[in-house]
């Protein structure tokens, strides 16, 4: 197998993955759709080159965070079909970091654009 072979093969399976946690992950679908107005409402705002930076880390940091989430979810479900208190652990554990990267980006959208938003309201007035 050459080395393109090889990238090939490695690529369809990561398209293969991010097709099914899109189509089958309520949760990341939601995000997707948030961060698509996100973007436009970035786009319309004419954020800076450094307000892109920490909007666009917020985006791929909840996006991540998820995608780990279901990743570990499947894990657990695999290891133990039944209901078992450790699993229910490591999933909560799991979902509250997903919360934790999510008030992360809670508080890059108020920095930056509840500033934004209040000026262009009192610019309509």
């Amino acid at each position: 197998m050459t080395y393109l072979n090889y990238l090939s093969t490695k690529f369809n399976a990561a398209n293969k993955g991010l097709f099914y946690i899109v189509t089958q992950d309520k949760n990341i679908l939601l995000h997707l759709i948030i961060s698509f107005f996100t973007i436009l409402v970035s786009v319309y705002l004419k954020l800076s080159s450094f307000e892109w930076m920490f909007v666009l880390s917020a985006i791929f940091l909840v996006i991540f965070s998820e995608i780990v989430n279901s990743v570990v979810e499947l894990i657990c479900d695999f290891i133990e079909q039944k209901q078992n208190s450790k699993i229910a652990l490591i999933k909560d554990i799991m979902a509250g970091a997903v919360l934790f990267i999510s008030f992360y980006a809670l508080i890059v959208g108020l920095v930056i654009f509840y500033p934004k938003l209040i000026s262009l309201m009192e610019v309509t007035k």
